[in-house]
Formats: structure tokens, C-alpha cells, sequence
């Protein structure tokens, strides 16, 4: 599965414990826009997130660091080192962030975060994922 968004198109949205009825790319999209206040160079960037294949390398990665490399003529390593420190992290969302390979930056959940997303889908049965905020407008297609 793979997740492109681009910092620009979300508002702002910090995280708290009331974060469970939130998404989680949208929490990761409003992490990396908290970090390009410090960090100028993200503020334009085209984010994507990947379920990596194994388990073991975390819920959700980005190659961002990677492809930040040639602009900033810097190690990709060293890029996704800055970009981790500079992300406000909840610990109650985010057990831990890893560097791996030659750059990617790896996100692991916290079970009690994931139990509650299980929980929200469950609950909302087959309304999960839709939503009225398009409702009554045309489309060209």
C-alpha cells in the first residue's frame, strides 16, 4: 500500500490522547509539517508512506531522507537522523522511529494505538472510511 501526500494540503492538527479519532497518515502528514518549521527543506516535499513488506521493519516507512539526498548533498542517513529528532513524537501513538538501510525511516505503532484504530473500524462497521464532506457536489470525471 502506498500512501503520497503533500505537506501543504493539511491543516495542522497536534496530537493528543483524544488523537484516536484521527488517521494516522494524517497524523504523520501533520508531524512532518510540526518538523518543517524547523526543517525549511520539508515544507514542499511529496511525503509517501509504505507498509513494508516485513513486519519487522516497523507499520509504515518513507524514503523522504533518500530523496531529499541530492538536493541537500547529504549522507540520507544523517537527513533521516535530523528529520526524527525534529518530529514531535507521542509516545502514546509511536513506540519508536528507526533509521534503516540506507535511509528509510520506519514507524512503529503502539498496540494500544493500533487495538484502538481495530476498535473504530469495528464499531463503524461497513460507514468506516466514508465520509458525507463531498456529498451534494458534481464531479467532472
Amino acid at each position: 500500500m502506498l500512501i503520497s501526500l503533500k505537506l501543504k494540503t493539511f491543516k495542522l492538527i497536534l496530537p493528543s490522547k483524544k488523537f484516536k479519532e484521527h488517521d494516522v497518515k494524517e497524523y504523520l502528514v501533520n508531524l512532518f509539517a510540526q518538523a518543517a518549521e524547523k526543517l525549511s527543506y520539508l515544507k514542499n516535499v511529496e511525503l509517501q508512506f509504505n507498509v513494508p513488506q516485513e513486519t519487522s521493519h516497523g507499520d509504515l516507512s518513507t524514503n523522504i531522507a533518500m530523496l531529499l539526498t541530492k538536493e541537500l548533498k547529504k549522507n540520507p542517513k544523517a537527513i533521516a537522523d535530523e528529520i526524527i529528532s525534529n518530529l514531535p513524537l507521542d509516545e502514546n501513538i509511536i513506540s519508536k522511529v528507526l533509521v534503516a538501510g540506507p535511509g528509510f525511516i520506519n514507524f512503529y505503532f503502539t498496540p494500544g494505538f493500533v487495538n484502538a484504530i481495530i476498535n473504530k473500524i469495528v464499531q463503524q462497521n461497513d460507514k468506516y472510511g466514508f465520509s458525507n464532506e463531498f456529498s451534494g457536489k458534481k464531479k467532472q470525471m
